[in-house]
């Protein structure tokens, strides 16, 4: 067994359970050095659960632990993600078309106008999915099994992408020579972008940290507040888009919110009922709201992951410093007595197993770019 102390340099003391196996336990004063210290080279998912948690040998295996919550996400994504999400797909690619040209006539869109109109059908479409064994609520069933939120991952495609696709015949009449060379180029794996010239569909990381100090709420207002104060059309169009997008990420969390109600009214099972009685009560504040504890900031990270990928057809490939964001959440609720370290823990374990389990591990290589999973 490697530890994580090996691995990740992380300080550690060391002794023996009443199991007689190895527990590695992190101080008070380890947690606070290691906060000193730079941690930039850790990962940061890991380097929280480090932080957060002893381990032992059997602790290890501790997503073993989570057997129900694993199979009903492979349930899902190994079997039924893909069917899903395709259907929506071309649904949604339907309406778009009517609504676009009920609307406006050909080519007068802004790009703007066109994401706010893509915003509203796609949030309007969805319909929540909820886990019987997850707190969390962030899945749309808008994206394959795979995507990140990138409107075309190979093959699988959803509607985020509808506005990109109706000007991207821009790219080629600019300038046709150059976007043959380029597209042949590609298809060669000359150089490996997402997009036209540039990555316009994935490696994007999304900034949490307004979300979570003032909310979707507070960057409303934000938004609302320059409207009086600007004369261009182009920036009018751009921030009604703005404020349009962030309504719908508001509805679509208040969806979830029933969606959770619903099911808890038939619930029986004890821990079915838990998770959708917490997720009611959540989803209808946060992300709108900015989150308070623990628990609503990592549900501010899954919502918002997957639902932003979904309005907007790009993929975040990376949470971000998650150990930064997350720790003064950790810190306040211990203080204020919101959770334990054992809940945290189980709260970590969950989110890590919803995102690990989109895949099949055992899967084959095909694609150049398959050791990513």
């Amino acid at each position: 067994m490697v530890y994580l102390r090996y691995v990740y340099a992380i300080p550690m003391h060391r002794s023996i359970d009443s199991t007689n196996h190895f527990q590695l336990i992190m101080s008070n004063d380890d947690i606070l050095r290691m906060f000193r210290n730079d941690i930039s080279s850790c990962s940061p998912l890991f380097v929280l659960v480090g932080m957060l948690f002893k381990f032992s040998a059997i602790g290890m295996f501790c997503f073993m632990f989570f057997y129900k919550l694993r199979e009903e996400l492979k349930a899902f994504y190994w079997q039924k993600a893909d069917e899903t999400a395709r259907g929506l797909y071309e649904n949604n690619l339907q309406r778009l078309d009517v609504e676009y040209a009920l609307h406006y006539s050909q080519e007068s869109a802004s790009p703007y106008q066109m994401k706010a109109l893509q915003y509203k059908v796609i949030s309007d479409s969805f319909e929540p999915i909820l886990f019987y064994n997850s707190p969390f609520y962030y899945e749309t069933g808008l994206l394959s099994a795979h995507c990140d939120g990138a409107a075309d991952f190979r093959g699988h495609k959803h509607a985020g992408g509808w506005t990109y696709w109706k000007n991207e015949w821009k790219f080629e009449a600019q300038d046709p020579q150059l976007w043959e060379l380029t597209k042949k180029q590609k298809e060669e794996l000359f150089y490996l972008i997402c997009g036209p010239y540039n990555d316009v569909q994935q490696h994007f990381a999304f900034n949490y940290r307004p979300i979570l100090q003032i909310g979707l709420k507070g960057v409303y207002e934000q938004a609302l507040g320059k409207m009086g104060t600007i004369k261009k059309t182009e920036e009018k169009d751009f921030l009604s888009s703005v404020c349009e997008g962030l309504q719908c990420l508001k509805r679509m969390s208040e969806k979830f919110a029933q969606k959770a109600k619903e099911l808890l009214a038939v619930a029986t099972d004890e821990v079915a009922c838990a998770n959708f009685k917490r997720i009611a009560e959540t989803a209808s504040r946060v992300p709108w709201e900015a989150p308070k504890t623990f628990y609503e900031a990592l549900n501010t990270y899954a919502f918002l992951r997957t639902t932003i990928g979904a309005l907007e057809g790009i993929g975040f490939n990376s949470f971000g410093r998650i150990d930064m964001d997350l720790y003064p959440y950790y810190e306040n609720d211990l203080k204020n007595g919101v959770l334990t370290q054992d809940q945290a823990y189980e709260l970590i374990c969950q989110f890590l197993i919803t995102w690990d389990l989109h895949y099949d591990h055992d899967m084959k290589f095909v694609f150049y770019s398959d050791h990513e999973f």
